[in-house]
């Protein structure tokens, strides 16, 4: 669990609570990597970052800003059943102008299935309520 995990240098030990971190001179550095100039993807592997980076990066059109909502709304639901890590990729996280969606996959350890939006253990393809939303 990152939020039990700390970063060690020069013998001091960050926290570092929900995000990964790197660490540079005894300073901590969040960010999400550049997207790929040839690709407009990330880089391989998982990035952790801030809600407010996310938004920062993958918001910025009205489209996208209707997208961050969406999620943003799926993400306190996930956060009140428990939720503590979300994945999130698809064409959201890449430099498309206009994704039609975003992917996400979230950390079922201590989630109570109850207290989640029924909307978001529907996996039926082709998720038309979730995409509603």
């Amino acid at each position: 669990n990152p939020q039990n995990q700390n970063v060690t240098n020069s013998s001091k030990a960050i926290p570092l609570g929900e995000l990964t971190t790197t660490v540079h001179n005894n300073k901590v550095v969040l960010m999400i990597p550049d997207l790929d100039p040839n690709t407009g993807y990330l880089p391989p592997g998982i990035h952790r970052t801030s809600w407010c980076d996310v938004v920062g990066r993958f918001g910025g059109n009205s489209h996208r800003e209707r997208l961050v909502e969406a999620l943003l709304s799926a993400c306190r639901s996930l956060a009140a059943a428990g939720c503590t890590e979300l994945l999130l990729d698809g064409s959201f996280v890449t430099a498309k102008a206009l994704p039609e969606d975003y992917d996400a996959a979230w950390e079922t350890a201590g989630v109570d299935p109850d207290r989640l939006d029924p909307v978001l253990l529907d996996v039926k393809h082709p998720r038309t309520a979730m995409k509603e939303r």
